[in-house]
């Protein structure tokens, strides 16, 4: 090994360090994260479906009454699903 080491001429490089970035915070005290509720999950999985598929896609996910309303796909809905999901889990600021 040492020997292989000579004939090479092989430098050892110095050791880099790596900066690293600080984790983002999060408001996780108990009692002031909000969950996304499953019929928001269902909103953002489901109104990508054709029609037909929407409403057995809404009942898997136990949100079959929300969408009879007929507006559980529209945009107003949808930017809600994803302010649901949004504040949930992006870092605080």
């Amino acid at each position: 090994y040492i020997v292989v080491l000579l004939q090479s001429n092989y430098i050892p490089k110095k050791k880099q360090t790596q900066s690293s970035t600080q984790a983002p915070l999060f408001n996780d005290e108990p009692g002031v994260l909000k969950m996304p509720s499953m019929c928001n999950a269902a909103v953002l999985t489901c109104c990508a479906d054709s029609k037909p598929q929407q409403k057995a896609c809404f009942n898997r996910f136990g949100c079959g009454v929300s969408y009879e309303n007929g507006k559980a796909c529209s945009e107003d809905s949808i930017a809600a699903a994803l302010d649901s999901f949004k504040t949930a889990y992006s870092p605080l600021q």
